[in-house]
């Protein structure tokens, strides 16, 4: 089962360029897409569910968490963390911009309970997430992740 604590380096892209929202996601899920953990079609339907229902992926100040049904196209249960330059206008009037994009696909409907339920620890902490939108290192942002789980 994945963990948080079992993140790598490889589960991270520091100061991705993107031009905007669909972009940010492309370029956020390009490791994942390369290493099979999903398909191409799990891409179009993150974004597809954007323009369809909104920015409700802007999950709290600066940060998103794109996601899509397992059926969409996700092979196994993983996610990987972006840090964006420059910050990207979602349409979310409250949280936007975003600085740090999160990708997330599951396997099925409960393989990643434990993993949201890690990742919201982190999420409620803003000096956790400034830290993590300020680093420049995919080393430093994986040993802080590790440090607040």
């Amino acid at each position: 089962m994945l963990s948080l604590k079992n993140i790598g380096i490889e589960d991270v892209s520091i100061n991705i360029y993107a031009k905007n929202w669909e972009d940010a996601i492309e370029k956020a899920s390009k490791k994942m897409l390369d290493r099979g953990d999903i398909t191409r079609e799990y891409v179009t339907s993150m974004i597809n569910n954007v323009r369809k229902f909104g920015p409700y992926i802007v999950m709290t100040k600066n940060v998103a968490l794109a996601h899509a049904r397992p059926e969409d196209g996700a092979k196994v249960t993983s996610l990987h963390f972006s840090t964006l330059i420059p910050e990207i206008e979602f349409g979310s009037k409250e949280n936007d911009p975003v600085k740090l994009l999160i990708v997330l696909s599951a396997k099925d409907t409960d393989s990643h309970i434990k993993l949201l339920a890690e990742l919201s620890k982190i999420l409620a902490n803003s000096e956790v997430i400034k830290m993590l939108i300020n680093t420049d290192s995919d080393e430093t942002f994986v040993k802080i992740i590790k440090d607040y789980v």
